[in-house]
C-alpha cells in the first residue's frame, strides 16, 4: 500500500513540475517580431495570425448569411450606425462623435 502511495505521489509531483515548467515566460533569448525590445520600443514587421472556424463564402455584408463572413465584414466595413452595447438604442458609428440618433 505504501508503494502504491509513493508511486501516485511521484506521478503527481512529475505532472505538477511539467505543468509549472510550461508556464515559464523566458523565450530562450530569441526574440520574435511581435515582442518588445529592451529599450521599451516595440518592433514592427510582425505577423498577426487570426484563426476562424472556416472560410467566408462572400464578403458582401448585404447578401451573406453566415457568421464567419460577418466576423470579417465587421472588420472590413465601418457602418454609419450601430446598436448600443447593453441596449437597442441606435448610436452614430462612422465618426463616433455626437449624441445618439433619434429614430422617428
Amino acid at each position: 500500500m505504501k508503494r502504491r502511495f509513493g508511486l501516485m505521489f511521484f506521478a503527481f509531483i512529475l505532472i505538477l513540475s511539467l505543468g509549472l515548467a510550461g508556464c515559464n515566460n523566458e523565450s530562450g533569448g530569441k526574440k520574435t517580431g511581435g515582442e518588445s525590445g529592451s529599450d521599451g520600443d516595440s518592433s514592427s514587421g510582425g505577423t498577426l495570425v487570426f484563426g476562424r472556424g472556416g472560410d467566408s463564402t462572400s464578403l458582401d455584408p448585404a447578401v451573406t448569411t453566415e457568421g464567419e463572413a460577418f466576423k470579417v465584414t465587421k472588420n472590413i466595413y465601418e457602418t454609419l450606425i450601430e446598436f448600443g452595447e447593453q441596449d437597442t438604442e441606435i448610436h452614430r458609428a462612422l465618426l463616433k462623435a455626437g449624441k445618439s440618433l433619434k429614430v422617428v
